[in-house]
């Protein structure tokens, strides 16, 4: 989906085991901002080439949406959001897929 103007390359995905054990210990697997919020900086990790831009983008609203799965790892690649989905693609799931898209960019962009 196209935005209206770009941003900095950001990505958010979702944590793994490695990551995580890496955290506990002081370390990271990959450069990542912490959002302050222990729950979503232990589940995801926002690798940006801007971490103040960054900072700003990740209101609350875009935590709690990606926190409570209401929208799934995207980029941010210029002016252009990505979303990966992971499992095979089902015609019948378009309007879903859809939505997530068009949610996760209205909460970028508020």
């Amino acid at each position: 989906m196209r935005l209206p103007g770009p941003g900095p390359e950001t990505r958010v995905e979702a944590r793994g085991a490695v990551s995580n054990v890496l955290r506990t210990v002081g370390l990271k697997h990959r450069p990542s901002i912490e959002t302050g919020d222990a729950d979503f900086d232990r589940r995801f990790a926002i690798v940006t080439d801007d971490p103040e831009w960054a900072a700003k983008l990740f209101s609350p609203g875009l935590i709690e949406a990606i926190s409570a799965d209401d929208v799934r790892s995207w980029t941010l690649h210029g002016d252009e959001l990505l979303m990966v989905k992971e499992e095979p693609f089902v015609v019948h799931e378009i309007d879903r897929h859809t939505t997530d898209i068009v949610r996760t960019a209205q909460l970028i962009l508020e």
